[in-house]
């Protein structure tokens, strides 16, 4: 073949390329278009496969939740980094999630996003904690939630479908509507914060239905696809309880006589999931400028919490006692604003991690006390008292605050206010009360 021949063809080549790094272009152009800042989704899903009970239940809410990391990232544009840790191939262990959670690369604008499915916190007559069960142990739900503030990024969500029972779903349940792009986008896109969601309030049972899979999943998905205009976690939070408990009060007939009669022993009568915390949508939630941590009240409590200092004027280096008279029994967590600017957690404390407290009057610090509260500058000091139904609730809060009892400054001081009363929030207002106090610190006579 001469020159002559290869000409054209050489020609034809060039025009071809042309063509297709033109049409590469305008792909490439039209997709950094329309996912502009296109995040990635880091997700991990714990799922406890291996239970003779509840083992199909748990890979029914594997499945669900995959296929709900599959609509993400076809209807936001997200990427989706997707790890399992099954019971079945020996990986669902606490070691594990922290070697995740430690090891995980994350941009500002990413998403984290940890699910468990399996059984967690058994039922008794005294308060207990939320917690989860891996195959190494018990993990409780608020250290899972200080492991995962440390890895920064714009939205955190912990979802833990903890299922205690089996319990048959009627098959009629109502099809899902079409999936909607735009509340997809507004959850995972246009959200920042903390979503902590659970299965189930208080000592109530986390159900699971063997096809279907957890009641708290399953209305997860049916809400998010439902036709409804809940483009914000807050308001999709309603939803879902009351998809959950709707699916809890149709399944009910169904249920055996040993667990009918074990729920009305135990006053159960509704499964509804618990938020303790949600994030804020970035365009619409609009926050209350005048409503701080310091200033936030629980005006409908239904006990009260008093406190009151020994004096009003300290000198620096006084030590400062003060009262608490509880009406009810209580989880009591104290808050100090120093003089310095630090903000901390006094109780619980590394020394003193319980903190329940009987009705009647306290002494703070007292005898008993591991800690003490030396005034070492002057100015204002302030104090926050809380009073908490729920151990969970006061754990969650004590548990945002870095190891070693240490304080936070500047703008990590402003972010845990901002978690501690998102916390204070979502707690119904039947379940705590709170009582705060200042105390001027004044130079040292001489």
């Amino acid at each position: 073949m001469n020159y002559a021949h290869r000409q054209p063809i050489h020609k034809t080549c060039s025009r071809l390329t042309a063509v297709f790094v033109g049409t590469l272009f305008c792909l490439t152009f039209m997709t950094s278009t329309r996912y502009a800042n296109a995040e990635t989704l880091h997700a991990l899903l714990v799922i406890m496969d291996t239970n003779p009970l509840l083992g199909t239940a748990m890979q029914a809410n594997e499945a669900n939740i995959t296929h709900l990391l599959r609509i993400i990232e076809r209807e936001s544009g997200m990427q989706i980094r997707k790890k399992h840790l099954r019971e079945s191939r020996d990986e669902a262990r606490i070691a594990n999630i922290r070697d995740w959670i430690n090891t995980i690369r994350l941009h500002e604008d990413d998403v984290l996003f940890l699910y468990f499915s399996g059984t967690g916190k058994a039922l008794g007559t005294q308060p207990t904690e939320e917690y989860l069960a891996l195959q190494d142990g018990l993990l409780y739900q608020s250290e899972l939630r200080r492991d995962m503030q440390h890895p920064p990024c714009r939205l955190k969500l912990l979802v833990t479908d903890r299922c205690d029972n089996i319990v048959e779903i009627p098959e009629d349940l109502p099809p899902h509507a079409p999936v909607d792009t735009v509340k997809i986008d507004a959850l995972f896109r246009k959200h920042q914060g903390f979503l902590h969601l659970t299965s189930a309030t208080g000592s109530e049972f986390g159900w699971a239905d063997a096809r279907e899979g957890g009641l708290l999943t399953h209305a997860l998905l049916h809400t998010i696809d439902a036709d409804v205009h809940a483009n914000t976690w807050k308001d999709l939070l309603k939803d879902i309880q009351e998809t959950t408990d709707e699916l809890f009060q149709a399944a009910y007939p169904n249920l055996s006589a040993y667990a009918k009669a074990l729920i009305k022993e135990k006053g159960i009568k509704h499964q509804i999931p618990k938020a303790y915390s949600l994030p804020t949508h970035i365009e619409s939630d609009t926050p209350r400028e005048t409503e701080t941590l310091w200033a936030f009240t629980n005006r409908d409590a239904p006990f009260s919490l008093q406190v009151g200092p020994n004096q009003k004027n300290y000198q620096r280096y006084d030590y400062i006692i003060f009262g608490i008279e509880l009406k009810q029994d209580a989880y009591v967590v104290i808050l100090n604003w120093a003089a310095d600017g630090q903000f901390k957690c006094l109780l619980p404390n590394t020394e003193q991690e319980d903190n329940w407290m009987r009705a009647g009057q306290h002494l703070i610090p007292n005898r008993d006390s591991t800690f003490d509260i030396k005034l070492k500058r002057t100015g204002t000091e302030k104090f926050k008292i809380l009073a908490l139904r729920a151990r969970e609730d006061s754990s969650a809060i004590a548990h945002l605050f870095p190891p070693k009892d240490e304080g936070v400054l500047g703008q990590r001081r402003t972010a845990l206010e901002r978690d501690i009363l998102q916390i204070l929030q979502n707690i119904s207002t039947q379940d705590w009360d709170e009582s705060s106090f200042a105390a001027q610190v004044l130079e040292t006579e001489r």
